[in-house]
């Protein structure tokens, strides 16, 4: 039987990692659609999803804003221009989820355009 104290620093990181994740409060319907909090969520997924060598680009220019894994994105640290910037992008996702839906709802794009593999969806975000 292995003793537990060999791992207590990395059990440890994980429980504080959870209690960060439970503390957090979801958001409302209405700041999931103008709220940069998100970008920190999604810093906290990413820990738990290694960069494909297909996208160190784009992680790259993420982290310009301190996106990635286990950042901690702070919209009160950006240029008025980038916080425009960053709330333009966050409209401009959620009305292109709006057309996708649109798609969807007319029979246009079926459930099964969403699967495939990183090769055949290639940088089609809003299907991957």
């Amino acid at each position: 039987m292995t003793p537990v104290s060999p791992h207590a620093g990395e059990v440890a990181e994980r429980l504080k990692a959870r209690r960060r994740l439970i503390s957090s409060r979801p958001l409302t319907p209405d700041q999931e659609h103008a709220s940069p909090e998100f970008l920190n969520i999604l810093n906290f997924v990413l820990k738990f999803c290694p960069t494909n060598p297909s996208e160190k680009d784009l992680m790259a220019r993420f982290a310009k804003l301190n996106i990635g894994a286990g950042n901690n994105f702070d919209v009160a640290k950006l240029s008025p221009e980038m916080k425009k910037a960053v709330g333009d992008g966050m409209t401009d996702a959620w009305q292109a989820l709006a057309q996708a839906k649109k798609q969807v709802d007319a029979g246009r794009v079926t459930a099964g355009d969403f699967f495939g593999t990183r090769e055949h969806l290639k940088s089609n975000y809003m299907y991957r």
